[in-house]
Protein backbone atom coordinates (compact mmCIF):
# COMPACT_ATOMS: atom_id res chain seq x y z
CA UNK A 1 0.00 0.00 0.00
CA UNK A 2 1.33 3.41 -1.50
CA UNK A 3 1.31 6.27 1.55
CA UNK A 4 -0.68 9.27 0.14
CA UNK A 5 1.30 12.13 -1.47
CA UNK A 6 2.24 15.07 0.80
CA UNK A 7 2.42 18.75 -0.63
CA UNK A 8 5.67 20.52 0.13
CA UNK A 9 5.18 24.32 1.42
CA UNK A 10 7.74 26.55 0.88
CA UNK A 11 7.97 29.81 2.86
CA UNK A 12 9.65 33.23 3.41
CA UNK A 13 11.80 35.26 1.89
CA UNK A 14 14.00 32.09 -0.09
CA UNK A 15 10.18 31.78 -1.19
CA UNK A 16 10.06 34.99 -2.79
CA UNK A 17 13.42 34.92 -4.48
CA UNK A 18 12.86 30.94 -5.81
CA UNK A 19 9.06 32.49 -6.79
CA UNK A 20 10.17 35.66 -9.59
CA UNK A 21 12.85 32.75 -11.34
CA UNK A 22 10.82 29.40 -10.87
CA UNK A 23 10.87 27.68 -14.10
CA UNK A 24 8.01 25.14 -13.21
CA UNK A 25 8.50 23.31 -16.67
CA UNK A 26 12.01 22.33 -15.51
CA UNK A 27 10.63 21.32 -11.79
CA UNK A 28 8.03 18.87 -13.72
CA UNK A 29 10.57 16.93 -15.36
CA UNK A 30 11.82 15.91 -11.64
CA UNK A 31 10.68 12.11 -11.27
CA UNK A 32 7.55 11.99 -8.41
CA UNK A 33 6.45 15.51 -9.26
CA UNK A 34 3.49 16.66 -9.73
CA UNK A 35 3.08 20.73 -10.31
CA UNK A 36 -0.38 21.92 -11.08
CA UNK A 37 0.30 24.85 -13.36
CA UNK A 38 -2.70 27.18 -11.41
CA UNK A 39 -1.71 28.89 -8.40
CA UNK A 40 -3.55 28.24 -5.19
CA UNK A 41 -4.79 30.84 -2.82
CA UNK A 42 -5.29 30.91 0.55
CA UNK A 43 -5.34 33.56 3.71
CA UNK A 44 -2.89 30.92 5.54
CA UNK A 45 -0.37 31.76 2.78
CA UNK A 46 0.94 34.60 4.54
CA UNK A 47 4.41 34.67 3.71
CA UNK A 48 3.60 34.03 0.57
CA UNK A 49 3.25 36.80 -2.64
CA UNK A 50 0.18 38.42 -3.08
CA UNK A 51 -1.52 39.14 -6.33
CA UNK A 52 -5.37 40.18 -7.59
CA UNK A 53 -7.78 37.01 -7.65
CA UNK A 54 -11.51 37.02 -7.08
CA UNK A 55 -11.75 39.88 -4.32
CA UNK A 56 -11.14 43.39 -4.73
CA UNK A 57 -7.38 43.19 -2.90
CA UNK A 58 -4.86 41.14 -3.53
CA UNK A 59 -4.65 37.55 -2.30
CA UNK A 60 -1.67 35.43 -0.95
CA UNK A 61 -0.92 32.79 -3.61
CA UNK A 62 1.82 29.95 -4.50
CA UNK A 63 2.40 26.91 -5.94
CA UNK A 64 0.89 23.28 -4.54
CA UNK A 65 3.86 20.75 -5.32
CA UNK A 66 2.85 17.10 -4.46
CA UNK A 67 5.43 14.97 -4.08
CA UNK A 68 5.18 11.18 -4.29
CA UNK A 69 7.56 10.10 -1.90
CA UNK A 70 10.34 11.30 0.62
CA UNK A 71 12.84 10.95 -1.89
CA UNK A 72 10.97 13.08 -4.32
CA UNK A 73 11.25 15.62 -2.13
CA UNK A 74 15.41 15.19 -1.86
CA UNK A 75 15.23 15.63 -5.85
CA UNK A 76 12.71 18.77 -5.07
CA UNK A 77 15.26 20.31 -2.85
CA UNK A 78 18.46 18.91 -4.80
CA UNK A 79 17.46 20.65 -8.13
CA UNK A 80 15.87 24.23 -6.18
CA UNK A 81 19.94 24.43 -4.50
CA UNK A 82 21.70 23.73 -7.82
CA UNK A 83 19.19 26.24 -9.45
CA UNK A 84 19.44 28.94 -6.79
CA UNK A 85 22.17 28.51 -4.27
CA UNK A 86 21.62 31.83 -2.62
CA UNK A 87 18.33 31.28 -2.14
CA UNK A 88 18.64 27.54 -0.13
Amino acid sequence: MSAAPVPLVLTGRSLRELARDLDLERLTLVPGLVIPTEFRYGSGLTRFPKRMHKGRTPSHYGYLIRCADISAYCRLLERLAEEHPGAM
